[in-house]
């Protein structure tokens, strides 16, 4: 092959390489950050839920609490929603058949223990994001 025929094809095998590279380094950062804010919306979401469904528990309003779930759960963000008591009990639950019992999963156990927001991930595509609030009854 000659040298007039060899150099154009070197640069265009470095200007393919090159656009490669920044398509996969962009597409990896853009990746990244919706999934940081997504992990942010979720925690944001889920403090405003503890936030409003603390009342609610104070007055052992349980039709409210498991309204609070409800509508958080048909959000099109959460799989689940689900109020605990610090004994892992169910007060509410987007799937009320759980409502009333003890949930002895670890990442429930985990999260009824938080003093903190806790991300926790379960598998590739869901996370378990906890917001606890000590809310004295007496």
């Amino acid at each position: 092959m000659k040298l007039l025929v060899k150099i154009p094809l070197i640069y265009t095998v470095l200007i393919i390489a090159m656009g490669v590279a920044f398509i996969v380094f962009t597409s990896t950062m853009v990746e990244n950050h919706i999934a940081k804010e997504e992990q942010e919306h979720l925690e944001s979401l889920t403090k405003t839920f503890a936030l409003n469904s603390a009342n609610a528990i104070i007055l052992r309003d349980y039709a409210a609490l498991r309204s609070f779930v409800d509508n958080m759960s048909n959000s099109g963000h959460m799989v689940y929603a689900i109020i605990l008591d610090q004994n892992e009990n169910v007060l509410a639950h987007s799937r009320h058949e759980f409502e009333g019992k003890a949930l002895t999963d670890p990442v429930s156990i985990k999260a009824a223990a938080s003093r903190d927001l806790l991300v926790q991930a379960i598998g590739s595509d869901i996370v378990d994001v906890a917001a606890p609030r000590r809310i004295s009854l007496h």
